[in-house]
């Protein structure tokens, strides 16, 4: 064993494990708003305010925006404040372009947008927690602003749809290294102004609303597999809209609106469970700028973010959480590392919920050896001394990175590549939420181990 390995497993705890299956609950959970009271704000940037999670650095990017100018800074968030970057390079200002977390690169991508005056462009930028760097491609989309963008986790490609330079109602895919249009057999009448988000749960980019450029305004829901568009039929429909947010809950599997703008301001709130649209009422007020504001999933603190847009009251510099805790969750919460058999998985097994009295069954999947370590911790911010993600490359785990204390851990042997772990989830525990990540021998790895992804389980009662 290597002494990287034994510096995690010298710090484990031996957790009991009984197997046990609960069906998930189809119930809606309750929704509330919850401001974000912060010392440091971006400026109000009312018009194509764009964020995204970064998953290496824990925080929501923004860059850009047009408020009284257009803006060339990038901020990131942390759940409690923001904090101004001084990247060496960045894209410059710019605003109405989109950005997306590649959870494949570890990188937020941003692509297009206008400059600081209407100039529209077609660079892609890649963020990687510290700087910017330009991203040069042989081929590219036209210069397009208010576009739709969503990264497809599945396929690991970021779709653009739709933008304004000219009218255009392409589908372009980015895989990391250069563009490809796609010539589809069904084209959605929006060309921009509406949203795209990526449905994990159902592998769809899920498009609703939009403009068509001329005199239209869209209530339809549209949905995007890697091949073709497709219209969605829906019993209930959203009105009409354009300049709204929207977001995908990978615990409760749907899509979340708010807000936009349709012959009037609308403050309203929307799920999209992949069949049917439902209003949602949550607790607490909503934002009061429900227009072309940011929005993103927070995966660290289980929530969605809403930043900035323009409303009535003007443009704004709030910040709130749209929040739903009512079921239990086990959601993704870090990038694992590559090994001889590609980046171990881990998941919750089918059926299977954080809920008190029964217990979670995970398993790790892409393990090589005999066997794989769950190092179980109550914190992704500290584990001792050492703040996380910590990355071991220096212990001989290269491009590996700890997101979790290690309270707990429980060793499992391996069948066909996957190792099964089951915790008991206690009433004491109710309420609260725990990190877990696997650790998975690997001789044709460097370090002689990886890490899988890091997952954050909510315990409900």
């Amino acid at each position: 064993m290597s002494g990287s390995s034994r510096f995690i497993i010298l710090t484990m705890r031996t957790l009991s494990t009984v197997s046990f299956l609960l069906a998930v609950s189809a119930l809606l959970p309750a929704q509330s708003w919850t401001p974000v009271p912060t010392n440091n704000a971006p400026p109000a940037q009312g018009y194509g305010a764009s964020i995204a999670y970064h998953f290496g650095t824990g925080r929501t990017v923004l860059h850009g925006g047009r408020g009284t100018a257009v803006s060339a800074d990038t901020w990131t968030f942390d759940g409690i404040d923001w904090q101004l970057e001084a990247p060496q390079n960045s894209p410059g200002a710019r605003w109405a372009h989109r950005l997306v977390q590649d959870t494949g690169s570890g990188r937020v991508l941003l692509f297009g947008g206008r400059d600081a005056g209407t100039t529209a462009q077609n660079e892609t930028w890649a963020w990687d927690g510290a700087d910017w760097t330009r991203i040069p491609t042989a081929n590219a989309p036209s210069p397009r602003a208010f576009h739709q963008m969503a990264y497809d986790s599945r396929r690991g490609i970021t779709v653009v749809f739709g933008g304004f330079g000219v009218l255009d109602s392409q589908t372009w895919e980015f895989d990391g290294l250069d563009w490809v249009g796609r010539a589809t057999a069904t084209v959605p009448p929006i060309v921009g102004d509406g949203q795209m988000v990526y449905d994990a749960s159902r592998g769809v980019c899920v498009l609703f609303g939009g403009w068509d450029g001329r005199a239209r305004v869209y209530a339809s829901t549209w949905e995007y597999d890697g091949d073709d568009w497709r219209p969605v039929t829906t019993r209930t429909t959203p009105p009409l809209r354009q300049w709204h947010q929207m977001s995908y809950d990978p615990i409760f599997q749907h899509v979340v609106m708010h807000g936009g703008f349709g012959g009037g301001v609308f403050n309203d709130c929307w799920i999209y469970d992949g069949a049917d649209w439902t209003q949602v009422f949550p607790a607490g007020a909503p934002p009061t700028v429900p227009v072309q504001a940011g929005m993103t999933y927070d995966f660290a603190r289980v929530t969605h973010v809403e930043f900035g847009g323009s409303g009535p009251a003007g443009r704004s510099q709030e910040t709130t959480d749209f929040q739903s805790l009512a079921l239990p969750s086990f959601a993704w919460a870090g990038a694992g590392c590559a090994g001889s058999q590609g980046t171990p998985v881990l998941e919750s097994a089918m059926g299977s919920t954080a809920r008190v009295g029964t217990n979670l069954v995970m398993e790790v999947r892409g393990v090589p050896s005999s066997s794989a370590v769950l190092l179980v911790g109550f914190s992704n911010q500290v584990l001792g001394p050492f703040r996380l993600p910590y990355a071991l490359d220096g212990l001989g785990l290269v491009g590996c990175s700890l997101y979790t204390s290690i309270e707990a851990s429980a060793a499992g042997a391996a069948t066909g590549g996957v190792a099964r772990f089951s915790l008991a989830m206690p009433a004491q525990f109710a309420g609260q939420s725990f990190w877990a990540q696997a650790f998975v021998p690997d001789t044709a790895a460097p370090g002689f181990a990886v890490l899988s992804n890091a997952c954050r389980a909510y315990i409900a009662p």
